[in-house]
């Protein structure tokens, strides 16, 4: 049973990691592109 419990932690936790990092990266684009503008406009 360990095993299955092992296995099932890891993909919630792999479906965590990929929500965080697709918002971290699209929330990384937007504050990019609001420098990239206010450097140059």
């Amino acid at each position: 049973m360990s095993g299955g419990v092992e296995q099932a932690a890891r993909l919630v936790f792999v479906f965590a990691v990929e929500i965080v990092l697709q918002a971290w990266r699209h929330h990384d684009v937007d504050a990019v592109e609001e420098v990239v503008g206010g450097e140059h406009p």
